[in-house]
């Protein structure tokens, strides 16, 4: 751990103690988000446009058709086991 990760945390230990047991358990909350890679950081939105662009999908020509297909069959399936 560097020295300034260190300082930081310290930092933020004095800060914790000036909380109540309510603004405690937001920053639990938000530090678990960010600890398991789902915290947002402002402007979270990112765009997912062309994120399967030259994966190989431009060589299907009917795309929109396979798709169906395979929603089809899927349901299918699952319409057939039984729980």
């Amino acid at each position: 751990m560097s020295s300034s990760t260190a300082i930081l945390k310290t930092q933020i230990a004095q800060d914790l103690e000036r909380l109540g047991a309510e603004e405690l358990g937001e920053v639990r909350a938000h530090v678990a988000a960010l600890a398991t890679g789902n915290g947002q950081k402002s402007g979270g939105r990112k765009s997912l446009a062309g994120i399967w662009r030259g994966k190989g999908f431009e060589r299907i020509s009917d795309l929109e058709g396979e798709i169906r297909t395979a929603r089809e069959e899927l349901a299918e399936e699952i319409a057939r086991r039984s729980l």
